[in-house]
C-alpha cells in the first residue's frame, strides 16, 4: 500500500485511471455496437453497462474510480499543512468515489427508476461536480510553482483525443470528447507529479524576529 501511495506509484495510477476509462469504454462500445444502436447512443457510456458485455463497463468504472482515489490519497498525504492542497486533494478523492459508484448500473431509457439507477445518477453528479471543483482549487493554490520544464510531457495527455478516429458508427465524437476533455487536466496533473516526483515545495512564510 505504501508503494502504491508513493509519489511515483500514485502518479502512475493517476495516469492509468483516465486512460483505462477512455480506452475501456471505447472497446466495450465496439463490442456492443449493435446493442447500443438499438438502445440509443445517447445514453453512452453508461448504457454499455446494460449490454452483453456490461460487466466490462462496470469493471472500468470501478477500476477508474479506485485509480483516481489512490492518486488523490497520494496528493492528500503530501499536502502538508496547506488547507488549499488538502481541499483540492479531498475533492479529487470524492470525485474518484463518485466514479467508482458509477458501477451501479443506470436505468434503460423510459424505464421505471430503480435504486441502482438513482445511485448511478447521484454518482455521476458527485464525480463531475467534485472533479470541476478540484481542478479549480488545485490550479489556484497548488500547481503554479512547478518548474516549467515539467510541462514538456503535458501534450501526452491529449493523445486519448485521437480515439475519435476509431469510434464505432453511431457514437458521436462530441460525446467521447466531452469525457476526454474532462479527464485531460487530471491526466496532466498525474503526468506532472510523475515527472517531478511529487508536489512542489509549499510556500513558506518568512518571519522576522520579535
Amino acid at each position: 500500500m505504501r508503494n502504491l501511495l508513493s509519489s511515483r506509484g500514485g502518479a502512475v495510477l493517476g495516469v492509468a485511471g483516465p486512460v483505462l476509462f477512455l480506452g475501456g469504454v471505447v472497446l466495450v462500445s465496439w463490442s456492443e455496437r449493435d446493442f447500443m444502436a438499438e438502445l440509443s447512443w445517447d445514453v453512452w457510456p453508461s448504457g454499455t453497462a446494460l449490454g452483453p458485455n456490461g460487466w466490462a463497463t462496470v469493471v472500468v468504472f470501478l477500476l477508474t474510480g479506485l485509480c483516481q482515489m489512490a492518486f488523490a490519497l497520494t496528493l492528500l498525504f503530501q499536502a502538508g499543512e496547506g488547507a488549499v492542497r488538502k481541499l483540492g486533494a479531498g475533492l479529487l478523492l470524492v470525485s474518484g468515489f463518485g466514479m467508482a459508484m458509477l458501477a451501479f448500473k443506470t436505468d434503460p431509457p423510459n424505464a421505471d427508476a430503480t435504486w441502482h439507477g438513482v445511485l448511478h445518477v447521484a454518482a455521476y453528479f458527485t464525480f463531475f461536480i467534485a472533479l470541476l471543483l478540484a481542478y479549480g482549487v488545485l490550479a489556484w493554490g497548488s500547481w503554479k510553482r512547478l518548474d516549467r520544464s515539467s510541462w514538456k510531457y503535458a501534450p501526452l495527455a491529449f493523445l486519448p483525443w485521437l480515439a475519435v478516429l476509431v469510434l464505432p458508427d453511431g457514437l458521436q465524437a462530441g460525446s467521447y470528447l466531452f469525457f476526454a476533455v474532462l479527464l485531460t487536466p487530471l491526466l496532466i496533473l498525474a503526468l506532472r507529479v510523475l515527472v517531478t516526483g511529487g508536489w512542489p515545495a509549499a510556500r513558506r512564510e518568512v518571519r522576522t524576529p520579535g
